[in-house]
């Protein structure tokens, strides 16, 4: 996989403070195991990354670390140049996936498709979903929107990066739960490389891109930050609609005609259709109003046309957030028949609360290719018109997921993208927050198509106490997980709704402590049954602050002790053998105006307990399990950021470590005393949000610290930090925890569950033999001229050449004695003709290869 040199992070942006939320009854925020908003947890994500930053341009930061990273020492693990101990193994899940935002299906092949997710990257199957593999692994981050495939060269494919996921216009505004992106990224070897392509707009998140059906290098990309059009392949761009385009579409047989949405959440007098007849030119759209809604009163708008009756449009219409009356956000579908010029309103055609409250998130609609009547409404739950809009039927039901989830009705909730296959309009694919589902006879029944596409986005991680453990996480979308058998693959819901922390009984495995949507749950039967575990929450003097996740801590030395927390500590007695356990707070508001997010009770002193708050502020008690416990303020020398979690030293009490999110500052910090002094120890680690830090079992000197960008380590005490082993995607690392056996386990955001393939070496990484290796050259692919790193164990003789792919030698880079250690060599490009390149480092018999790929 190759990138190029413009590539930059697609992180992630919310302005704002810190998203708080009222306690509430369990059973009110699950609808049959669904939460009632589900991008509410997702905000959480970005508030967290954002608080006590600033005005910063998180895109900005994230490409200098990204382009100062790369192909250097600190890069150098992720590279190869490591002994297997310190690779890294999936663990999945094989078997559930997280959120697709696009669906496209290859011309000639229709067996084979790709899906862009939502913060894993790009997928691919080539027999119709029964197994998929990424494609994108190596691009600096793995968030996507749309994608387009060329009808007339199918290898060539574009991406729009970054995810529309809600609260349009918004972009930078307070919480707004979108994944923003640079632009257009596209493949033209069918994803064996990359190029990141220029982009006006590096804010942007896209919703949908349309090809030139004749020539794709005509394309409309509709952002977040207006409607762009590029007639080179995406080289250059120009703008042609301003506002939050939600959505682009060439007229089937009809390419001069092109309509675009304006679709603001909030309304504004820009929403609307707009249309041209001059294939999109500048200054050529104008707006389709008879009979349209007003603009004032609408919010997203997708639509959808037929090959079948181009002159048919429908567009499927939210309501203006601002005008919400409980569950009814969505306004109506519009149906024109004569190419948007006149519309006809069918207010009735469905209720305007099978969006849920969340049309912003999750509303799109798709047409039959053969039958412009069959018309496929997807929100929560697909619904399906045979009459041309005029009446819906539901014809999925996401709630089956927790009674029946082989049921051929059951599609995961919340829907994204539909593609119908060629050739054989019956066959439907469609995309959702939990993957891909397919439909052989029209949308009648359904069955799931995700297997190995590993997507989750995992928010905690836990393991229990048996040998060998199995591993627990929770996550968005997709509840609370564990793995079915020890290494298994295949892992098992826990309960419904957004997962989070999870506490597993250390002596009886079978009783487990989650949290669904902020609310407490436990089980006594391995999760056949849950019930519920709030009695005594908000029971403060103040209403509990609390966000959409909370901790779930069990004493480490006392199973009979239960915590977790708001702005208050609380704690249970005998919560797995009690009949009504009974929350009691044991703390003043520890925040002042946030929340307490982690906890953490030394071994060794099992009187004491560290706290750490989403605004800057740390805690210690010593007296945790008294009646009455005092808090002391341990907050000097932390930066005023989201402190993610705090890890108490496995054999020194008084050594705690902080991981501190958000930008600015350092994000790594450690105590020797209690917390009365905290030292940065994050040395040259990059300013990239850290969502956890833990220390080797082996080494009081090594630490491993989950990031925005992978896991980093630092082998003396943090003065200096690399990326952590090889194999890992540039995936963001949520969370992670140390296992007794020395395994690191690290929960994504995106792309499931990673653990070290082995038991660390109690050697340090950093003095293990560096093999004979070539690290990825960079830029790549090259235009001009690239540099190639290289590693030697021992002082030897080399010769470093670049092939074409007929084997020919185009150049030698070194033919010379070489001492050990790491090294680099230049490559020029500007004499060869594009293509893919080998680069060959040859000791005696011994020799290395890399792909390298020349542009122009």
């Amino acid at each position: 996989m190759t990138i190029s040199a413009r590539s930059g992070i697609l992180l992630l942006a919310v302005a704002g403070m810190v998203l708080l939320f009222p306690h509430r009854d369990p059973e009110a925020a699950i609808d049959s195991g669904r939460e009632k908003d589900s991008p509410e947890s997702m905000k959480l994500f970005y508030a967290q990354r954002l608080y006590g930053s600033g005005d910063v341009n998180i895109f900005d930061r994230a490409l200098a670390v990204y382009s100062a990273v790369a192909g250097t020492s600190q890069d150098a693990l992720s590279k190869g140049n490591v002994s297997a101990d310190n690779a890294w193994e999936s663990l999945g899940p094989l078997n559930i996936s997280g959120r697709v935002r696009g669906l496209a299906i290859h011309p000639g092949n229709p067996s084979t498709l790709f899906a862009a997710s939502a913060s894993g990257g790009v997928w691919k199957t080539t027999n119709s979903g029964s197994e998929w593999f990424p494609i994108s692994d190596d691009l600096p981050s793995l968030a996507n929107g749309a994608i387009a495939i060329d009808p007339n060269n199918p290898d060539r494919i574009f991406i729009g990066t970054g995810e529309p996921t809600g609260l349009a216009g918004n972009s930078h505004g307070t919480y707004s739960p979108a994944y923003l992106g640079v632009g257009v990224i596209r493949t033209l070897n069918g994803g064996a490389s990359w190029e990141v392509m220029p982009w006006p707009n590096g804010k942007s998140a896209i919703h949908r891109i349309a090809l030139h059906p004749a020539d794709a290098d005509t394309l409309f990309a509709a952002s977040t930050s207006d409607l762009w059009k590029s007639t080179n392949g995406g080289q250059a761009w120009s703008r042609l609609l301003t506002g939050v385009i939600t959505d682009v579409l060439y007229t089937p047989g009809r390419p001069s005609r092109v309509y675009a949405a304006i679709g603001r959440d909030y309304g504004s007098s820009a929403n609307g259709v707009y249309v041209s007849d001059a294939g999109g030119r500048n200054f050529s759209f104008r707006k389709l109003t008879t009979n349209f809604p007003d603009p004032d009163s609408t919010g997203r708008i997708v639509m959808a046309i037929s090959p079948a009756n181009p002159d048919r449009v429908y567009a499927a219409v939210a309501l203006n957030r601002s005008l919400m009356n409980g569950s009814n956000d969505f306004f109506m579908v519009l149906v024109s028949t004569n190419g948007g010029e006149t519309w006809e309103r069918r207010p009735n055609a469905i209720s305007r609360s099978f969006t849920n409250t969340i049309a912003y998130y999750t509303l799109t609609i798709g047409v039959s290719p053969t039958d412009a009547n069959t018309v496929f409404l997807g929100a929560v739950d697909w619904w399906r018109s045979t009459n041309g809009g005029t009446t819906f039927s539901k014809r999925t039901d996401w709630s089956l997921r927790n009674t029946n989830p082989n049921s051929g009705s059951y599609v995961h909730a919340d829907q994204h993208a539909i593609v119908f296959k060629p050739g054989d309009p019956n066959t439907i694919f469609v995309g959702s927050d939990g993957g891909v589902h397919m439909s052989t006879n029209g949308g009648v029944a359904w069955s799931m198509r995700t297997y190995k596409m590993i997507t989750t986005q995992y928010y905690a991680v836990n393991i229990d106490s048996r040998t060998p453990y199995m591993v627990y996480g929770g996550t968005q979308d997709q509840s609370n997980q564990r793995q079915n058998g020890a290494g298994d693959k295949n892992w098992s819901y826990l309960s419904g709704g957004d997962g989070s922390s999870i506490a597993v009984d250390p002596v009886n495995p079978q009783i487990i402590f989650i949290s669904v949507n902020g609310n407490p749950r436990r089980t006594t039967d391995g999760g056949s049954s849950f019930s519920d575990l709030t009695n005594g929450l908000g029971a403060g003097p103040a209403a509990d602050r609390q966000f959409w996740w909370r901790p779930m801590m069990l004493h480490p030395a006392d199973r009979t002790l239960l915590f977790t927390s708001s702005q208050y500590v609380y704690r249970v007695k005998n919560p797995g053998t009690a009949s009504t356990p009974t929350w009691q707070i044991i703390s003043p508001d520890l925040s002042g105006s946030s929340v307490v997010v982690d906890l953490a009770v030394p071994k060794q002193e099992p009187d004491w307990m560290y706290a750490v708050t989403a605004n800057g502020r740390a805690w210690i008690s010593k007296d945790v399990r008294s009646g009455d416990p005092q808090w002391t303020n341990i907050s000097t020398g932390l930066p005023n950021r989201w402190l993610s979690k705090v890890f108490v030293d496995q054999d020194d009490p008084n050594t705690a470590y902080v991981a501190a999110s958000g930008y600015g500052t350092g994000h790594v910090f450690k105590t020797t005393n209690t917390g009365q002094q905290w030292i940065d120890i994050s040395g040259d680690l990059p300013d990239l949000p850290a969502g956890s830090v833990v220390r080797s079992n082996t080494d009081v000197n090594t630490l491993f610290a989950a990031t925005d960008f992978g896991v980093w380590f630092t082998t003396n005490g943090g003065t200096n930090w690399k990326r952590f082993g090889s194999g890992l995607p540039n995936l963001i690392a949520y969370d992670m925890i140390i296992a007794p056996d020395n395994r690191i386990i690290v929960g994504s955001h995106g792309r499931g569950m990673w653990a070290t393939s082995s038991v660390l070496p109690t050697d340090r990484p950093e003095n293990l033999p560096l093999a004979l290796n070539i690290g990825q050259n960079y830029p790549n692919p090259v235009r001009d001229v690239t540099r190639v790193p290289f590693t030697l164990a021992r002082a030897t003789h080399v010769r470093l050449t670049v092939h074409d792919a007929a084997g020919r030698t185009v150049a030698v880079l070194r033919d010379a004695e070489i001492p050990a250690g790491e090294h680099t060599a230049e490559f020029s490009a500007a004499s060869v003709p594009p293509g893919l390149y080998f680069v060959e480092l040859r000791s005696g018999a011994a020799k290395v290869t890399k792909k390298l790929t020349v542009v122009r």
